[in-house]
């Protein structure tokens, strides 16, 4: 593995982590706006 692969691997990783945090927090939004827990204490 060259430098290159080992730079695009982390910056793939990198945009997959964000991408799964604003998916999450969308759902948490969605349970909250009909009412359901949003995963902490009320």
């Amino acid at each position: 593995m060259s430098e290159l692969h080992i730079g695009l691997k982390g910056m793939m990783g990198a945009l997959y982590i964000k991408d799964l945090a604003d998916k999450t927090l969308r759902g948490l939004r969605g349970r909250i706006e009909v009412g359901k827990s949003g995963g902490r204490l009320c």
